[in-house]
């Protein structure tokens, strides 16, 4: 008789088994939906092209390179903060908006990009007011998006500096005098009075219904502005300095003056104002700002300088604060912290709580020379000498903009953008690995250093291959970006420079020995397989482009090396014109090349054997440029990391149109029902491309036709495929034929869920039925 109990029993573990084995079921066929950064290559990776119409290069007269745009000359000429905002007067850019709440990691909030030269901002409710042809008033309500909704434009004179009272404003303008707006309709401000003086007007401050205006070679008027429309002078102070600033706080007016520093006047009687108090030395100032008891006085040359003015009739001079490569333009003081407007090196922050030995906390903009760029769709990474990476929306050329910097506080020489990490060699502090993923906020999620000194890296898959100094060449696992690891070096055979990677072949650039060639198809044994010797040459970059290397130093100039046979590397050309070359990026027929203090070099490479140097490129290089360290090309754009100037976006007009896929490649393994990325990159003139799928050299299905060329496209890989490994993704300009490339052959390997669904319910059917039988034998 068959016990009932343990049959409920043994039917219950049957049932358990069933269930779990199909949760288990449903997470393997989903594990094909994922898509993993470490399966394909991103865009803009140094592989080879394929160039399917062999015709002859352009002339080099067709290749026009014209700026259109730039970032981090970082102009900053005034800043103004309100709360935990900054709003930042920047020459070149316009209204720049930072978050400031964490005064040692500032971050851009918004941006208003102006037309003209923006050398002023006044904040004052929920509008800033800047100096743009005009003045024009931008809405900051929403810091993320400030827009412009009211203009006035004036004739004549150059624009000093403005002031908001009530409902007015106050312009000062070169060998005019002073305007007055109404600025009360904000979407339609316009002139209700003018104070005419034919002087070198320098600055105004508003206090009650007087304007005090100073002149930097008569001194000081007082302005009644009781009624707007009819202003005029009720006292002036006349002396031999040249104030350029003004500030009133109660019954003192105090002047930044630059013979005399902190000069302070007692304007009680605004008829018959005198001077009561001075400290300081001889030198440029451009700002002034008082608060509490103290006066700080940004000095051109001087650093910032703390006074104290408990006593006006004996100013104090407690403390400064001094960078001998900065100069200092404007200050804005709140609570703990001075805002210093730096020119060229954007904001710092600077803590004054201890008045006699201010320190700086934070910066926002350029830290140092910008040494290398690296483009990624709509962003470009650029890394700056103290190892700062810096983001820019490169969206439109033309107006690029931060979106958020990373500070190592390290020596810097390269970045590798993979997937959603940047790779930054950080000299002797090793390897640091930063997450991009939000390029708002990005941030460290590993390093590796093992006391070598990392000078270069690339990245492929689960990989990252270093160039080291010191030690060599070496292959680090960044499975777990978090805790890479050391699997595989070459640190017997010199050190190295540059890193270039393609195929299974690491390309190594060194100062000794030349160019070294390693086989890289075994990450945990490299094997040097071929070198081409330099005997006196310090390499300093290399680029692989089809058969050939193309290596530069910085003693003797631009050469290309044969490597056909990988064994026996061989020279084809060179070009020595005496310059200091950094970097080399190859795009269709031409080299691009970072020569230093010649800025941007263009050759035609059509003819290996001797490559042309496009004179006319010439003059633009060294009139553009401060030291070209890095350039990386993409679309019809280069982008030049030129040293103390910055970061300059060049357009490029007659570069032949080319494409080139770097995802899917040799290495990429997808998976039927499954949506992959495909990436490419191009350059010239391709607005539409056809995406077709081929195997075995021929013809299989078409993706997608007439998608517009932004570079990467989501394709869902259906099931009626079968698995192979010789597949190919080719993307052609839809409007000429004759221009396409084809990818690596890669695989796809084909699973049926129906199948697997039924194997599986086959092998927990005979388990339960296992299970039964056991139970059978024991009743």
């Amino acid at each position: 008789m068959i016990n009932m109990k343990k049959t409920k029993k043994f039917l219950h573990v049957l049932t358990a088994v069933f269930i779990i084995g199909t949760f288990f079921f449903a997470i393997y066929s989903s594990m094909g939906l994922e898509l993993n950064s470490n399966d394909f290559q991103i865009l803009n990776e140094k592989e080879d092209i394929e160039k399917v119409s062999f015709q002859d290069p352009k002339s080099s007269t067709l290749l026009n390179i014209t700026e259109t745009g730039s970032i981090f000359n970082d102009y900053s000429k005034n800043v103004v903060i309100v709360g935990t905002t900054a709003y930042i007067a920047d020459r070149d850019i316009g209204l720049k908006i930072v978050d400031i709440s964490d005064p040692s990691t500032p971050k851009k909030i918004g941006q208003f990009n102006s037309l003209y030269s923006v050398t002023d901002v006044f904040v004052y409710g929920s509008y800033a007011y800047i100096n743009d042809f005009g003045l024009k008033i931008i809405d900051i309500s929403n810091a993320s998006a400030p827009f412009e909704v009211g203009c006035f434009n004036y004739t004549g004179g150059y624009w000093r500096d403005f002031y908001i009272s009530g409902s007015y404003g106050f312009i000062v303008l070169s060998n005019i005098g002073l305007k007055i707006i109404d600025i009360s309709n904000v979407s339609a401000p316009f002139e209700v009075g003018q104070f005419d003086y034919d002087g070198n007007q320098e600055y105004v401050y508003v206090s009650d219904s007087y304007a005090y205006l100073v002149d930097d070679e008569y001194g000081l008027k007082i302005i009644d502005i009781s009624n707007v429309s009819a202003p005029y002078e009720v006292g002036e102070f006349k002396y031999d300095g040249h104030p350029s600033y003004v500030y009133v706080s109660g019954n003192y007016t105090y002047l930044a003056d630059y013979y005399y520093g902190l000069t302070i006047l007692d304007t009680s009687n605004v008829s018959a104002p005198f001077l009561i108090g001075r400290n300081g030395h001889e030198g440029y100032k451009h700002s002034l700002y008082v608060s509490d008891s103290y006066a700080y006085i940004p000095d051109y040359y001087n650093g910032m300088v703390i006074f104290d003015i408990n006593d006006p009739y004996a100013p104090l001079e407690l403390g400064s604060y001094y960078r001998e490569d900065i100069y200092f333009v404007g200050v804005y003081v709140s609570g703990s912290y001075a805002y210093l407007s730096a020119e060229t090196n954007g904001i710092l922050i600077i803590d004054v709580s201890n008045h006699s030995a201010p320190s700086k906390v934070g910066q926002y903009g350029k830290t140092g020379e910008i040494v290398d760029v690296y483009v990624l769709g709509f962003y470009a990474y650029l890394l700056d000498s103290f190892g700062t990476l810096i983001i820019v929306d490169i969206s439109n050329p033309s107006k690029p903009f931060v979106a958020d910097d990373f500070k190592t506080h390290e020596i810097a020489h390269e970045v590798y953008v993979y997937g959603s990490y940047a790779y930054i060699a950080n000299d002797i502090k090793g390897l640091k690995i930063l997450d991009i993923s939000n390029a708002s906020a990005p941030y460290e999620i590993g390093s590796f250093d093992d006391g070598g000194c990392v000078m270069a890296v690339s990245v492929r898959n689960s990989y990252a291959y270093v160039a080291d100094s010191l030690d060599g060449f070496k292959i680090l696992d960044i499975s777990n970006p978090s805790a890479p690891y050391i699997v595989g070096s070459i640190i017997d055979d010199g050190p190295a420079k540059d890193i270039y990677i393609t195929d299974n072949c690491a390309y190594l650039a060194a100062d000794v020995g030349g160019l070294k060639i390693v086989n890289i198809s075994d990450p945990s044994s490299p094997v040097k397989i071929g070198q081409y010797n330099v005997d006196r040459d310090k390499l300093n970059c290399i680029y692989k482009f089809g058969s050939y290397a193309y290596v530069a130093d910085s003693l003797n100039g631009f050469r290309i090396i044969d490597i056909s046979d990988s064994s026996e590397p061989t020279k084809a050309g060179e070009f020595n014109d005496g310059g200091r070359l950094r970097d080399i990026f190859i795009s269709s027929s031409y080299a691009f090349v970072a020569d230093g203090s010649d800025g941007l070099e263009v050759f035609d490479i059509s003819n290996a054997s001797a490559p042309l140097k496009l004179e006319h490129i010439n003059d633009f290089g060294y009139s553009y440029t401060r030291y070209a360290w890095g350039i990386h090309i993409s679309d019809n754009y280069a982008f030049l990391a030129n040293g103390n100037d910055g970061f300059k976006i060049l357009h490029i007009d007659g570069l032949e149109p080319v494409i080139r896929i770097t995802t899917p490649n040799r290495f990429s393994s997808w998976k039927s029902d499954t949506f992959n990325q495909i990436y490419w990159d191009y350059s010239g003139d391709i607005s539409l491309v056809n995406i077709d799928l081929y195997k075995d050299d021929s013809f299989e299905q078409a993706i997608v036709s007439d998608l517009s060329n932004n570079c990467s496209y989501n394709w869902e890989l259906l099931s009626d495929l079968e698995g192979s490994s010789q597949y190919q993704i080719r993307i052609t300009d839809a409007l000429d034929l004759n221009i396409y490339h084809s990818s690596d052959y890669f695989e796809i390997n084909y699973t049926s869920p129906l199948f697997t669904y039924i194997i599986i319910m086959i092998l927990l059917t005979m388990i339960g039925f296992a299970i039964v039988m056991h139970f059978k034998e024991k009743l």
